[in-house]
């Protein structure tokens, strides 16, 4: 039987992951590399997609506001410039 990974070798294995999708990888099966027959339940490739998920969530939520600021400012810019 396989020994259970410690924290530190699952987060190599997510980080990884990230950088292998990030700098154009193809390797994603050699990730996936679960035993049928594990208890465990660690899959690196999934943890690695939820967390893009959650950062584009959060890019999304803040890119918003953010716009708007600036086209605020832009806005009171071209005010301060035409008078």
């Amino acid at each position: 039987m396989k020994r259970s990974s410690t924290f530190e070798e699952q987060t190599e294995c997510v980080v990884e992951a990230l950088l292998s999708d990030l700098l154009g990888g193809k390797e994603e099966v050699a990730w996936r590399s679960l035993e049928t027959d594990s208890t465990i339940r660690f899959d690196a490739v999934v943890i690695a997609s939820r967390l893009r998920m959650l950062g584009d969530m959060c890019n999304q939520d803040l890119e918003g506001p953010a716009q708007q600021v600036i086209t605020d400012m832009t806005s009171g810019k071209e005010n301060l410039e035409t008078s």
